[in-house]
């Protein structure tokens, strides 16, 4: 297999639904994250000597983590994040638009920091779970 890359942008992330939140403009770094979750039963001895042995569960855990510019507009993406928090919102992440592929997803917002270091441009990171028992979705780009 010959190598295959990409570069990060010009892409897109929103937020919501019908008229979504575009936060794609504050972005520096945007990363969709999976990590493997086992859960093991402890097995079940019974009297012959013998164990039941424990059942095993496997599941995934999504995740959107990101570092942002922060702003401070009406209409910004600081200001959505405190409306909008502890509440599930959809997203669509667009890593980079020529090679046309996105995930989708539900995310539990949480707001995100203000302020920073002064005479700074101060920026956030976010580290935010996916929808409980709700998968990620890889797909193409519709155009």
């Amino acid at each position: 297999m010959t190598i295959q890359s990409y570069k990060m942008g010009p892409g897109t992330l929103k937020f919501g639904t019908g008229l979504a939140t575009d936060a794609s403009c504050q972005v520096k770094s945007c990363l969709v994250t999976c990590e493997e979750n086992v859960d093991t039963e402890d097995p079940v001895p019974v009297i012959c000597g013998e164990e039941q042995p424990g059942e095993e569960t496997v599941r995934l855990t999504w995740g959107l983590e990101a570092t942002l510019l922060q702003d401070l507009a009406a209409a910004g993406f600081v200001t959505w994040t405190w409306t909008n928090k502890m509440t599930e919102q959809p997203f669509e992440f667009i890593p980079n638009t020529v090679s046309a592929r996105k995930i989708n997803g539900v995310i539990h917002v949480v707001p995100i920091s203000i302020g920073g270091e002064a005479k700074t441009r101060p920026t956030s990171d976010i580290k935010w779970r996916g929808k409980t028992g709700s998968d990620f979705v890889l797909g193409a780009v519709v155009v």
